[in-house]
């Protein structure tokens, strides 16, 4: 950091760069599988539900993304052949996603090396760091959530 440089810019520019840098080394192999960040989480949302489904804005909701987002991630995975979207068993009018065996089968084998490529990532902090920068991530989110509002 430059000496006129505020510390705050300094942590952003920081952190924009570690972001990049982090989706780059992390996402490499998703994108082999024709898959981005955003739908393994997805998939992910779907297999801990379990064979039930998740309804769509529910979805959007855990990924912090608009419907608008989450609809378009959803068509990519159902053209893939990895979700079904299906009628809500109680009202019809609502929309539930599930993963397909397909999906399953394709998030079982890629989800542990996903895992392990964090893991790697991330034991360049201690136990300790580690806990420290969740913290202090989600205090940023929670900032910046506020002021979203």
């Amino acid at each position: 950091m430059s000496t006129s440089e505020r510390p705050a810019l300094h942590a952003w520019r920081n952190f924009v760069r570690a972001k990049a840098e982090i989706m780059r080394a992390v996402h490499r192999e998703l994108r082999e599988c024709g898959l981005t960040g955003a739908q393994l989480h997805i998939m992910k949302v779907l297999a801990d539900a379990g064979h039930d489904g998740v309804k769509l804005n529910e979805i959007s909701q855990q990924l912090c993304v608009t419907s608008g987002n989450v609809t378009g991630l959803i068509d990519r995975l159902e053209e893939a052949g990895h979700l079904a979207r299906v009628a809500h068993p109680e009202d019809r009018r609502i929309t539930l996603a599930v993963l397909t065996p397909t999906g399953r089968e394709l998030l079982e084998r890629i989800h542990p090396a996903h895992v392990a490529r964090i893991e790697h990532l991330m034991s360049a902090l201690t136990a300790h760091e580690q806990g420290k920068l969740a913290d202090l991530l989600a205090r940023l989110a929670d900032r910046a959530s506020e002021m979203n509002r």
